[in-house]
């Protein structure tokens, strides 16, 4: 059908397609005109949304330039208190040079970050202000006398990165290679303290704990004692989808093998001897195969030591069991309040260990902890602890029930809350 007012005849058409009547284009222009005129928007309106995003883009940011200049005031005075500590610092390191006082002092160390863990409001936690100090206290042995720290590595071992957690990055460390060589550096004075560790488990660990402790050169002690949690990183130069091999200790492996198996499945692990075995093993893999994808567990101490970053900073479906460890130095700690002290010698394998804490019940000692190392020959070690004595300060007896006096140090700190535990035990009307 032809659009109305266009001739019917295609072979006549007077007009073009195009052209509209008058009376049709009369009709349309009296619609239009009908029509309501639509309204138009102020213009100032999207003006006002975009001021008042602006403003508060504004507003925020000026909240948090004030709450960056709070913190730049605050970093002013922990820096300003930090320098007076380390003046007092200086200080003590003075009076104890001048008494010949050794400049490490774990029932001290110990007090301090009690008390620390006993002010804590939080919100940071018990165990992040442990490290804080640790730094800050790792700093001032310095500054009272440089302290060298022997400890059994290999570099990255799980001794290593006890000692670093205990002393802190401020202090020299020495790799004196065995658990013996720890208390003989110290008797020949080429160290000022060691960390001995007590695991036979792991791969630095003494065969025999008892022995060692029995063995201690003259003139060495136990001064303090630890239990260190050292999980185990995964190391590696590419992405945790990439890893196809993983190698680590017997040790290492064990304790995640678990986790390895539901993370990791299908992928190839190899047992080496150390950590840093393993990182090296597990670079020397990626440098001759890129697409390898080699990864290693360690301590993540042995991330920044041995050049590799972390694919995973921590392995595992929970926390890692503790390790056991003896910090050795040339004197027995301080007498305090609530010390143990350890005794240990070489006995005959027939000796009972009845009549050896007779001994010590006789002396008025309650006895905390015993280890006895499997019998050589006609001889066994025998490790015993016990209370302290008032009667014990200054020097305690040097021997007792046949074992000799090797070690005074502070009890071992029992579990705590952590801050907010402890504010979630807080009464209602408490809170604040």
């Amino acid at each position: 059908m032809e659009p109305f007012g266009c001739a019917r005849d295609r072979r006549s058409r007077p007009f073009p397609r195009s052209f509209v009547s008058p009376p049709v284009l009369f009709a349309r222009l009296r619609c239009a005109l009908s029509r309501p005129a639509p309204v138009p928007l102020p213009r100032t309106s999207a003006g006002l949304l975009t001021r008042a995003m602006a403003d508060t883009e504004r507003e925020d940011a000026d909240d948090l330039d004030a709450l960056r200049l709070r913190i730049d005031e605050i970093d002013e005075r922990i820096v300003a208190l930090l320098s007076e500590r380390a003046r007092v610092v200086m200080d003590i390191g003075a009076h104890k040079r001048r008494t010949a006082r050794p400049s490490y002092a774990p029932d001290r160390e110990a007090a301090l970050l009690d008390r620390i863990r006993r002010i804590n409001p939080g919100p940071l936690s018990d165990a992040a202000l442990e490290a804080i100090f640790r730094e800050i206290m790792s700093c001032s042995l310095v500054l009272e006398r440089p302290p060298r720290v022997g400890f059994v590595g290999p570099v990255a071992s799980y001794t290593h990165a006890a000692a670093r957690r205990h002393f802190g990055g401020q202090v020299r460390y020495e790799d004196v290679r065995a658990p013996a060589a720890v208390g003989q550096e110290i008797a020949a004075g080429n160290v000022d303290l060691g960390v001995l560790p007590l695991d036979a488990a792991i791969p630095e660990g003494p065969r025999d704990p008892a022995a060692l402790l029995a063995s201690l050169p003259e003139g060495v002690y136990v001064c303090a004692t630890m239990a260190a949690e050292v999980p185990d990183a995964l190391l590696a130069g590419c992405e945790p989808a990439e890893v196809r091999t993983i190698l680590g200790t017997a040790y290492a492996l064990d304790r995640v093998r678990t986790w390895l198996a539901t993370q990791f499945p299908g992928v190839t692990t190899r047992v080496v001897a150390s950590a840093a075995d393993a990182v090296a093993e597990a670079r020397s893999i990626l440098v001759r195969e890129p697409g390898a994808g080699a990864a290693a567990l360690a301590p993540l101490m042995a991330a920044p030591l041995l050049g590799v970053p972390p694919v995973l900073e921590r392995t595992g479906d929970g926390p890692s069991p503790p390790l056991a460890f003896a910090i050795l130095g040339p004197r027995p700690s301080v007498p305090g309040p609530d010390d143990r002290l350890l005794w240990a010698n070489r006995a005959a394998a027939d000796v009972a260990l009845g009549d050896v804490l007779a001994a010590f019940a006789e002396h008025g000692r309650r006895v905390t902890d015993v280890l006895r190392s499997p019998p050589t020959g006609s001889e066994r070690a025998i490790v015993v602890e016990t209370t302290a004595l008032p009667t014990d300060a200054p020097v305690p007896p040097s021997a007792v029930g046949g074992l000799r006096f090797v070690g005074r140090y502070p009890a071992p700190r029992r579990p705590r809350a952590s801050s907010a535990t402890r504010r979630d035990r807080l009464a209602p009307g408490d809170r604040t």
